[in-house]
């Protein structure tokens, strides 16, 4: 069975990555603000916090269950 998947669309310090790691240690979790860094995981991920335009293309044939946005709007 393969890791379930976060994409979180922001840079984080190391510290924070690590506590989120021992909160979900079964789950990959892909940071960073840059698309290179998260768009290889789109299709499979199961839970993005941070909604960039870019993803827009992707989301639509992806394993998706769950966007977390801090705006007050998602637009595609």
């Amino acid at each position: 069975m393969s890791k379930r998947k976060l994409i979180i669309s922001q840079n984080l310090n190391e510290i924070l990555l690590q506590k989120i790691q021992e909160l979900i240690p079964e789950w990959t979790v892909i940071t960073g603000r840059s698309p290179e860094k998260w768009r290889d995981h789109i299709a499979d991920a199961e839970v993005i916090a941070g909604w960039k335009a870019e993803m827009s293309v992707s989301i639509a044939e992806s394993d998706v269950k769950w966007i977390q946005t801090w705006s007050a709007g998602v637009q595609e």
